[in-house]
């Protein structure tokens, strides 16, 4: 991921630059001084949760991600409802349910379903080679 991100911001610098817009970005940050440490703490978020996804799908694989991010989404969505006091529809909330318990109820039976044996990999399986007729 680091030289996916590098390379990403290596081609927006060239892009900035050939169009020449460079000036123009450095005078934005330097005229709006909060600009400069929002982007710090967005990308240092954006890292740190990079890494966080990596552990978890290392230590935990990937289905015990896929759940997370689903809890992540319900509880998302719930904040956002109370934060700017929207009103949620009983129609929604079905929604939620139906949306939700459909993923649980795969991520679930993804855990309890019996664990397959790995196939063998096909190099294992080379057949012997042709011996060579005079």
């Amino acid at each position: 991921m680091f030289y996916v991100n590098g390379c990403s911001a290596i081609v927006s610098l060239i892009c900035v630059l050939a169009a020449g817009e460079m000036s123009y970005c450095l005078s934005f940050a330097a005229a709006n001084g909060d600009f400069v440490g929002s982007v710090a703490i967005l990308s240092l978020a954006a890292a740190s949760s990079q890494y966080f996804i990596y552990s978890q799908v290392k230590e935990f694989g990937a289905l015990a991600f896929a759940a997370t991010m689903n809890v992540r989404q319900v509880v998302s969505i719930l904040v956002s409802y109370k934060t700017y006091d929207h009103a949620i529809t009983a129609l929604q909330v079905v929604g939620l349910l139906v949306v939700f318990a459909a993923l649980f109820a795969k991520s679930y039976s993804a855990v309890t379903a019996p664990k397959k044996e790995e196939k063998e990999p096909l190099l294992n399986k080379m057949p012997d080679e042709p011996k060579a007729t005079a």
